[in-house]
């Protein structure tokens, strides 16, 4: 551009300052106009950004930090592997137990030829196995629980938009299905065949203790009946070590004990009669089931497992 055209476009700034440029070469004046367009233009600019700032801010919120409610109808390609953190303790279980052989211990409980088709057995297995672990104790928070969890979906080999099984199924089988077998056992048996595999049972030293487990039964409704209290099998056999360590020292066997049979009158539940009532000194006071674990010193691992009743304190 040459000198005179930018001379032309910048007389009318040189005008509006009046009196300011009187004393100034027109080129001075010049170099004074462009230096204010360059500061208006930084200046628009500026302004620019603040008031496209602040529309973010009133649409996104109160705060200066970015809004993401938005974003949480954006689509990610993403795994639910990838979500599950390495050591997460349901992704060790799944590294040293072997499930796969659950369907085949529940068949004979299923029909192949009538109905519709079932739940996968081993989603139902390990359902539970989750309620145990975590201390879910109800079914219908259990349900609630997988269905926004994503390493118990990963457990049970669900995907993100899967389906979680309802809470009743979860009851019927365990209630009706399963009742009065020894399903339950056979699976324990089998893992703890698998952790000696993995040689997490040393089996040198067992130690068994017991501990109460209350009842879902009221102390105050029962009724009373009377029971005969019976000699235990283990007395007999007992007795009769005795009488043959006698026999073999030369020895008069003891005197037999003429049988008497008692009666004991117990307490038992109106709701939960399998229970029995506990009382006992420094202990507490109503219907309770007696549990009974056998435990490896070394890992830890429990090997056996049973569940009596407590009906002659």
């Amino acid at each position: 551009m040459r000198d005179g055209n930018l001379l032309n476009i910048c007389v009318p700034f040189i005008k509006m300052k009046g009196k300011v440029y009187e004393d100034r070469t027109p080129f001075q004046a010049v170099e004074k106009v462009l230096d204010s367009l360059i500061f208006l233009i930084l200046v628009s600019i500026y302004l620019l950004l603040f008031v496209t700032l602040k529309i973010e801010i009133l649409l996104g919120g109160d705060d200066l930090f970015q809004s993401r409610k938005d974003r949480q109808n954006e689509l990610e390609m993403v795994t639910i592997e990838e979500l599950v953190p390495e050591d997460h303790l349901l992704r060790k279980i799944d590294q040293y137990i072997d499930f796969s052989f659950i369907p085949e211990k529940v068949r004979p409980f299923y029909s192949e030829d009538n109905g519709r088709p079932s739940l996968d057995p081993l989603v139902l297995f390990k359902m539970m196995f989750i309620g145990y672990i975590y201390g879910i104790r109800s079914e219908r928070e259990l349900e609630r629980q997988i269905q926004t969890n994503v390493a118990y979906r990963w457990f049970l080999g669900l995907n993100l938009t899967d389906k979680v099984p309802h809470h009743s199924t979860i009851s019927w089988n365990r209630r009706t299905r399963f009742k009065d077998t020894d399903i339950f056992q056979e699976v324990f048996d089998e893992i703890v065949l698998q952790a000696m595999n993995h040689r997490m049972v040393a089996g040198r030293v067992l130690f068994t203790d017991s501990t109460h487990l209350k009842a879902n039964a009221n102390k105050k409704k029962f009724s009373k009946q009377d029971v005969h209290v019976e000699t235990v099998d283990y007395i007999d056999e007992l007795n009769e070590a005795v009488l043959e360590d006698r026999e073999n020292h030369g020895k008069k066997p003891l005197k037999e004990k003429k049988e008497v049979k008692k009666t004991k009158e117990v307490k038992v539940s109106d709701t939960d009669p399998e229970s029995g009532y506990l009382y006992r000194p420094n202990k507490p006071e109503g219907f309770f089931y007696l549990d009974h674990r056998t435990t490896d010193l070394k890992y830890n691992i429990i090997t056996d497992v049973s569940c009596d009743t407590w009906k002659y304190p």
